[in-house]
């Protein structure tokens, strides 16, 4: 039995785009042993102005620059234009979209969870396509083979709207306060964190291990293959 695991994330967090390689990685080389269920966080409920998301900071390009350097993430020229200008920009911020977006294309079929929140960021910071505008989504459809025609009918439906509802009530349940956030669901229906922010994936990856030898020590046999012994005998 495959454990599962609940990646909070949000479009608009910027340290969950920098974690998208360490995710990845983590999905990949546990693909055995366990799922990846990704849950949007809510961070931003209702419309914010860019302006006011980013006036806070002393200095917002520093901040994005500390996350490349951290992460390795690039962000793109088109957005940090935007970034730049934040004081003057009239780019409108709300999670809800891009969280309805991702319901949207689960409900259509698609079940790379952790692949369309990577397309939806990388949409956002790299090619600085603005997220409340429904057109962005195009390529994003293209790239999962879905038709966008359908995409932009089953946007708008109530079962698209509903999962951003019972996404935010079960970040509630978890207790989550920031985003990023990886938790391990046990089997007796608890959730223990495996990681509360952007972490390198080595420190992701041990506290999955410890995790996972406590509560699901047959998972972790499964990704035993063949291997050469230190006693020469294992090959």
């Amino acid at each position: 039995m495959k454990a599962e695991l609940i990646y909070v994330t949000d479009a608009y967090c910027i340290w969950c785009y920098g974690f998208e390689k360490a995710i990845n990685q983590l999905a990949k080389e546990y693909a055995a042993s366990v799922t990846i269920r990704v849950v949007n966080g809510g961070m931003i409920p209702s419309n914010l102005p860019l302006v006011d998301m980013f006036s806070r900071f002393p200095d917002p390009v520093a901040l994005h620059q500390h996350v490349t350097v951290t992460s390795g993430q690039a962000f793109g020229k088109r957005y940090l234009r935007e970034i730049k200008g934040y004081r003057t920009s009239k780019r409108i911020l709300n999670s809800s979209t891009p969280a309805r977006a991702m319901t949207a294309f689960k409900l259509l079929g698609v079940k790379d969870e952790l692949g369309l929140a990577s397309a939806i960021q990388r949409k956002y910071y790299l090619d600085g396509d603005d997220l409340q505008d429904v057109a962005s989504y195009r390529s994003i459809a293209s790239d999962f083979n879905v038709d966008f025609g359908a995409f932009k009918k089953e946007f708008n439906t109530p079962a698209a709207k509903q999962g951003v509802i019972e996404d935010r009530r079960f970040v509630e349940k978890l207790g989550v306060q920031g985003f990023p956030a990886v938790l391990l669901g046990t089997q007796d229906n608890r959730f223990t964190p495996i990681a509360r922010g952007f972490m390198p994936f080595d420190g992701i990856k041990a506290n999955l291990n410890t995790a996972l030898a406590r509560h699901f020590p047959d998972a972790l046999a499964e990704m035993d293959g063949q291997m050469c012994g230190l006693d020469g005998k294992g090959c």
